[in-house]
């Protein structure tokens, strides 16, 4: 009889010669993917370049009109003569001109104004969506006024970023052309206010496969164009924090052609993009991968189905092969099961003298002397199996939350320290760099100790970092941030955190902060006067969508800014008589010389002294922010 080593053996080996005939399939068809894929890049720069010859003849069509209407005979001699002389006549072909100017924008409703300008730079005709307005304006200081002073006869001005009109409605980009008189001397301009949805729904309507779209981004990195409307003039990915599209624009803005894979929206794509013909703007494709590369997908999935028949013969060949190993182990595991949920008695029957039969033997060896020890080390086993879980996840915990030392900081010193009534606690501090100005200062308290509040306080630590490590968020923005998530995704009933978060700026030595309902902190100005720092805002996690103020401060030189949880006013004496905050004002006034480190040191041996026999019943967290007369790196 063959031993089990040697069947195990055989049927590695089976399983090693189909893997290799798999291999060389799936080998074959992606190297054919590869190839197709090439040929579709072609068609996709294809596409790009027809989208650029459209949106080149929508501007060209654009400045032809103005050409137009500044060469018409009557609009030339009521401006060059009749308007400056004030010729008989002059208000009957006025009216005329208007009459043609509210036509003509009635069949070019895209232009939402004309006008004629004087060298002035008053309005002389202004027609302006669908109606006539006499008033004279002063557009001197306007940019395309002064653009369009500049330009020679034939020449027009268009304007190389797109604006937001004057009653804020539309966005616009303007064109102007000069008029200039026979002899060449300049006289005014014609202008026009461009609507640029024509442009947009253009670019909208463009539609590539499934799920594909076009898009246009100006010199700054905007989206001005895009199937979706939400994102056109809101969307800069050199500004929102996402690197990989980011990494797209800006080749996009440096005028490169190309194509890359980004991350949007929780979804692959890839981004075909071209400079456009005009203003420095960039054109491009985005397209999901799945949809790009579905022709690859399906060649892969042919692949996989051949790989899952060839692994299901194996399987039946090897399932074979294996029940005269299997199926005693199945009735020994059945046994063992039993035996593991009290059943001490049975004993596993297998007779065969091979290695399964000495395995047997073996285990019921084991039961018998498992029941000479079980009665007295099970409760023993349980009770310190318990408390080492619990020490073990408390360490970890407070580890993990803990900063290991505070930033160097050029203007400000500090310093923070944390101490837990148990193993661990629910109180935290943490203070971190948002950019190379800004640092972040976080000082927080969970109901309840022990382990169940340093867990809900590592989740709600972690939330605070990601949204203000992006540098996006406004202090009261990442709380509410963050008590939004914790509200819908964190369900532990009557738990709930109180926060203070601030921003401190050594570009102009303030404080941004916001509170959760969290105890203000003691200011201690260099006059040696004290302040509180009020803040309104409830817990997070009491209820979803609530609003928290911002305040902002500025920092002098030989201020200290205190942060600190109720362990430290709440502490309590012999006499039940709490810490209390003059208490704390007192020892903060007297340690002002010493360092961060030597201020929140004072303050916390003062608590504990103070509680004396009554022990430390809450957890302490203490944060120093220290204001220098100087730059530290000067020291």
């Amino acid at each position: 009889m063959k031993s089990i080593r040697i069947k195990l053996l055989l049927g590695t080996l089976l399983m090693v010669l189909i893997s290799l005939g798999v291999a060389g399939t799936l080998s074959y068809f992606t190297t054919k993917g590869v190839i197709e894929r090439r040929l579709v890049l072609e068609e996709f720069k294809r596409t790009l370049d027809s989208i650029n010859r459209d949106l080149d003849t929508l501007f060209y069509e654009r400045e032809k009109d103005g050409r137009e209407l500044a060469s018409i005979p009557l609009f030339e001699r009521w401006f060059f003569h009749e308007m400056i002389q004030d010729t008989p006549g002059a208000d009957e072909n006025r009216h005329a001109i208007e009459i043609y100017l509210l036509r003509f924008q009635k069949e070019n409703p895209y232009y939402r104004q004309i006008q004629f300008i004087g060298l002035d730079g008053k309005t002389r005709i202004r027609v302006y969506l669908g109606k006539i307005y006499k008033e004279q304006l002063d557009r001197s200081d306007k940019e395309y006024f002064q653009g369009c002073l500049a330009l020679k006869p034939g020449e027009i001005y268009v304007s190389p970023d797109v604006t937001m009109s004057e009653d804020g409605s539309s966005h616009i980009i303007y064109f102007g052309i000069g008029m200039f008189d026979a002899s060449g001397e300049r006289r005014g301009m014609l202008t026009g206010e461009y609507d640029f949805l024509e442009v947009q729904k253009l670019v909208r309507r463009v539609r590539i496969g499934e799920g594909g779209y076009a898009f246009l981004v100006d010199r700054e990195g905007y989206t001005i164009a895009h199937a979706s409307e939400n994102l056109e003039f809101t969307f800069n990915p050199l500004k929102e924090g996402n690197p990989s599209v980011a990494s797209m624009i800006k080749k996009m803005i440096a005028g490169e052609t190309g194509y890359v894979k980004y991350m949007f929206r929780g979804v692959k794509k890839f981004g075909f993009f071209r400079p456009f013909s005009r203003f420095g703007w960039s054109l491009g494709i985005g397209i999901p991968v799945k949809e790009y590369e579905k022709d690859i997908v399906n060649l892969r999935n042919r692949s996989l189905a051949i790989l899952f028949f060839t692994l299901l013969l194996a399987f039946i060949s090897a399932n074979a092969l294996s029940r005269s190993i299997t199926k005693p182990i199945i009735k020994m595991s059945e046994t063992a099961e039993k035996i593991g949920a009290g059943s001490l008695d049975l004993k596993v029957e297998y007779k065969r003298n091979d290695e399964i039969g000495a395995l047997a033997r073996s285990f019921n060896k084991m039961t018998d002397n498992l029941k000479v020890y079980i009665k007295q080390l099970e409760e023993t086993t349980r009770e310190k199996e318990r408390i080492a879980t619990e020490l073990s996840v408390a360490a970890e915990v407070q580890r993990s939350i803990l900063p290991k030392e505070a930033p160097k900081l050029d203007y400000f010193e500090l310093y923070g320290l944390f101490s837990p009534a148990r193993e661990c606690g629910g109180d935290f501090f943490n203070y971190f760099k948002i950019s190379e100005s800004k640092t972040g200062l976080v000082i927080a308290d969970a109901s309840g100790k022990g382990l169940p509040a340093s867990l809900y306080m590592l989740q709600a630590q972690n939330l605070i970092n990601v949204y203000a490590s992006q540098g996006a968020f406004s202090p009261a923005k990442v709380l509410e941030l963050a008590n939004n998530f914790v509200c819908k995704n964190v369900k532990i009933s009557n738990m709930f955190i109180t926060v203070f978060f601030g921003v401190l700026d050594e570009s102009d030595r303030t404080l941004t902060y916001s509170s959760a309902g969290h105890n203000p902190p003691l200011l201690l100005r260099e006059n040696g006067t004290v302040e509180r720092l009020l803040a309104t805002g409830i817990p997070i996690g009491v209820y979803h969508d609530h609003e928290i103020s911002e305040n902002k401060l500025k920092l002098v030189p030989g201020d200290i800014l205190v942060l600190y949880t109720d362990g430290v006013t709440e502490a309590l004496n012999v006499s039940k008589d709490a810490f209390g905050v003059e208490r704390f004002k007192e020892v903060i006034y007297r340690s002002r010389g010493l360092s961060a480190q030597g201020i929140a040191t004072a303050v916390r041996d003062e608590v504990l002294a103070y509680s004396g026999l009554r022990g430390q019943f809450d957890d302490i967290a203490i944060l120093v922010v220290k204001s220098l007369s100087k730059s530290a790196s000067s020291f």
